[in-house]
């Protein structure tokens, strides 16, 4: 073989990455972080530029069939490299991940083709197995031109919407070879994943095919649940104490090293536990009132919403810091509506007219039946029962004939047994002519 021809093969049988940053068949959304470096920059790049030729990139509407119906699946496997390829684990579960499967010779040669370019894959799809949740793996699929004209790869892209592939930009030569290589994150994916990659050839017979990628991703450690909703809650009221696991597997190292609730009124006692599902540490949440967790700390003003959280920090260096929201929305124990009482003109020998007020107890909240003053002896009040406890409705009746001619304006009183609204103004305001 002589120099130019050795040239030639090493110019063509270079692989072409493209990062694979996995999304969940299911909706997932698509938050992993792509794979970093030289090779992946290279890969957005060709993208780009590939984009810029005209070629469609758009995701939205692609084929989410897995069915490879008309592939062949049942490859000889003793004749590929399955090495799963390389991590790289950084902080909080991310990682880079280098293929380092190395094509093998095949035993048997594969089959020339006439009649154009013809794409034959060493396989169409590889299994990772069993990986931890945020881990990536890479793989490369290695190929073949088997036919008689110039190969071109005119797209390479997924089903899901959530990677930036990239292309061979040189056509490759009949007899010779390449490789595309597939790199899977499994950030926030668990259970069972499936993801497609379909390539797209001037391949008369298959212009286009789809190599796949699965793996079963577990988590290594998570908080259950991770974040605690209150729901709404009144300022007198007593919030149940609540409890969480801190799970982990049992091939990860975890030691708690330290819990720190952001509110002083919230208390947090861990116990270790083990069971069916794994084991882990049980966190056993006391709040107190809410008046005294929704307590400003700075301003001292109260506020409208419970925002608090609990920190949690460990020994592991993937997860040294783990956040627990508590959020809630703080309701009044008592609403009254309306606000105000206006009874706009009145002749002075017109007929008594009424206003009314509907006072609504909050849900965890028993209203006794309210008291009403008034300085107005020519206002009389009715308390009506709606719902015992719950609702009641006060009819104030103006009488204008016992009324002193001009504009009026004073405050009625309404008293209930909620501490936070005991004692309600209620502004009531009119004419007289």
């Amino acid at each position: 073989m002589n120099l130019q021809r050795i040239a030639i093969i090493l110019l063509f049988a270079g692989a072409t990455a493209f990062a694979f940053a996995g999304c969940s068949g299911g909706g997932d959304e698509p938050n992993a972080e792509a794979s970093t470096g030289t090779a992946a920059k290279t890969s957005v790049q060709a993208s780009k530029a590939d984009d810029h030729a005209g070629h469609d990139h758009d995701h939205a509407g692609h084929d989410h069939d897995h069915d490879h119906a008309g592939h062949d699946h049942d490859h000889d496997h003793a004749d590929h490299d399955h090495d799963q390829g390389s991590d790289v684990v950084g902080d909080k579960g991310t990682t880079t991940a280098v293929a380092t499967n190395v094509r093998r010779e095949r035993s048997t040669p594969l089959e020339r083709k006439s009649g154009g370019a013809s794409i034959e894959f060493d396989e169409l799809a590889h299994v990772f197995g069993k990986m931890y949740e945020g881990e990536s793996r890479a793989w490369k699929f290695y190929f073949t031109n088997v036919g008689d004209e110039p190969l071109v790869i005119s797209r390479v892209k997924t089903t899901c919407g959530c990677t930036v592939p990239s292309k061979p930009e040189e056509p490759i030569q009949p007899g010779e070879s390449g490789a595309i290589e597939v790199a899977f994150n499994s950030a926030k994916k668990v259970g069972d994943q499936k993801k497609d990659i379909s390539v797209f050839t001037n391949d008369p017979e298959k212009p286009m095919l789809k190599l796949r990628v699965e793996a079963n991703v577990v988590r290594q450690f998570w908080i259950d649940p991770p974040r605690i909703l209150l729901g709404n809650l009144t300022r007198s009221q007593t919030i149940e104490p609540k409890s969480v696991k801190i799970r982990w597997a049992d091939e990860v190292d975890v030691k708690i090293n330290e819990i720190q609730p952001s509110d002083p009124s919230i208390s947090v006692t861990q116990q270790p536990f083990e069971d069916s599902t794994g084991k882990g540490m049980q966190l056993d949440i006391e709040f107190g009132k809410v008046s005294d967790l929704v307590q400003n700390q700075r301003s001292g003003v109260p506020m409208q919403r419970v925002n608090a959280s609990i920190v949690v920090t460990t020994n592991n260096k993937q997860f040294p810091r783990e956040n627990i929201v508590i959020s809630g929305a703080v309701i009044p124990e008592v609403t009254l509506r309306p606000r105000v009482l206006s009874f706009g003109v009145l002749a002075k020998n017109a007929k008594p007219i009424q206003k009314k007020i509907i006072l609504t107890s909050a849900p965890d909240f028993e209203m006794l039946p309210p008291t009403v003053e008034s300085e107005l002896d020519y206002l009389d009040f009715e308390i009506r029962t709606i719902r015992a406890g719950t609702q009641y409705q006060i009819v104030a009746t103006l009488d204008p004939s016992k009324a002193e001619e001009g504009q009026f304006r004073e405050s009625i009183v309404i008293r209930t047994n909620s501490e936070e609204y005991a004692e309600n103004e209620i502004p009531a305001f009119g004419k007289i002519k």
